[in-house]
């Protein structure tokens, strides 16, 4: 159960609204159907309702973990134009005159 569950949260992690889904075939996996009105379905309605949020953690994690490593691997490749994130004076300038005039 242990590997399948597993499996399951890797191959869904970029996929949003995903979690639900796992959690139905995990229950089943353990004999917990959610049929209605049964203990597992209260218990899954509980989850769907605070699932929104925390699949907005999941999605920002993953995305970020994403631009991470694409950065990582572009850098050690020579692919990655540093010059492009670097500040420029021009802009240097106008967020000096911007704290000068307090605009």
């Amino acid at each position: 159960m242990i590997v399948a569950v597993t499996l399951g949260s890797i191959g869904t992690a970029g996929i949003a609204g995903a979690g639900p889904v796992v959690l139905l075939a995990v229950m089943e996996m353990v004999g917990m159907p959610a049929t209605t009105g049964s203990a597992a379905a209260a218990a899954f309605a509980l989850v769907l309702g605070i699932d929104v949020i925390l699949d907005m953690g999941r999605t920002l994690t993953n995305v970020c973990g994403d631009i991470v490593g694409t950065s990582i691997v572009a850098k050690t490749e020579g692919m990655l134009d540093i010059s492009k994130w670097e500040i420029t004076t021009d802009i240097k300038n106008h967020m000096a005159n911007k704290e000068s005039t307090g605009v």
